[in-house]
């Protein structure tokens, strides 16, 4: 009888063992998959993001000068300057404004109550530090800064969530290759793109594309920069000299009287 039970006794001690032993694998894993979720969720959707897409140079925009004899126009609440040879070309129904000349067109665009509030509260969530993104200039210039194969199995759970969300959403903010120009004013602040790359929509191998965004009102607006001809090159300086000249009258900006103020001055 005392073998039957120091069996019994054994047998029992042998499935608590064993018991506890599945209990401890089953934390641990459970722990190791709680804690590399976002790393597992990252690499099995890896496969959904472009290879291509590579870190793009984003600096400050340099001064130029702006020519004497450029030409003043207005599109809404945007003033900006053109080389002489540009005019306005009418015609194409869904453009806003297009000018033209022999070398260049420059397509204007300016919107109100088209927003990326969801997106920047999105961004702001999910960031490493909860950084607050007030405009899309700025969450650009971090997506810019970001490449699919920056991802490291080191990482952090939020440094994986931050990565997931720049790389799923980058493409459809950011070219796959180029290189980018920051302005920021009072009110405003704007990136402009140099496109070397015609994977993005709309977009040609010589395309230059600059968005600004009001940081009171969220109005957005800008230009799409193209060359007429396939083979030739924008001229630089004369794309930062349109930006440069720009001057938004925004209408968040209206004193108690109903005047605009120049928000750029």
């Amino acid at each position: 009888m005392d073998c039957n039970l120091k069996e019994k006794y054994k047998f029992q001690k042998n499935c608590f063992g064993f018991i506890l032993t599945m209990v401890a694998i089953l934390l641990v894993s459970g722990g190791l998959i709680w804690f590399y979720q976002y790393h597992l969720f990252w690499k099995y959707h890896e496969w959904r993001f472009e290879p291509e897409q590579k870190k793009i140079p984003s600096n400050p925009m340099p001064k130029t000068d702006i020519p004497e004899n450029w030409v003043k126009h207005s599109v809404d609440c945007m003033q900006f300057h053109l080389p002489p040879a540009l005019y306005y070309h009418d015609g194409v129904p869904h453009e806003k404004s297009i000018f033209v000349d022999d070398n260049i067109t420059v397509r204007v665009f300016s919107r109100r109550g088209v927003t990326y509030r969801e997106i920047l509260k999105e961004a702001s969530r999910t960031h490493t530090t909860q950084k607050t993104f007030l405009t899309m200039s700025q969450l650009r210039h971090e997506f810019c800064g970001t490449a699919p194969n920056d991802f490291r199995w080191s990482m952090s759970r939020s440094e994986v969530r931050w990565h997931f969300f720049v790389i799923s959403e980058r493409s459809l903010y950011v070219p796959f290759t180029g290189r980018a120009e920051t302005v920021s004013e009072k009110n405003w602040e704007g990136i402009l793109f140099f496109v070397s790359s015609n994977r993005w929509v709309y977009d040609t191998d010589h395309t230059a594309w600059f968005e600004w965004q009001c940081i009171s009102c969220h109005a957005i607006g800008g230009f799409r920069i193209s060359s007429r001809e396939e083979e030739q090159e924008l001229d630089v300086n004369a794309v930062r000299g349109i930006v440069q000249s720009m001057k938004i009258n925004c209408p968040c900006q209206q004193d108690n009287h109903g005047q605009v103020n120049d928000v750029t001055e």
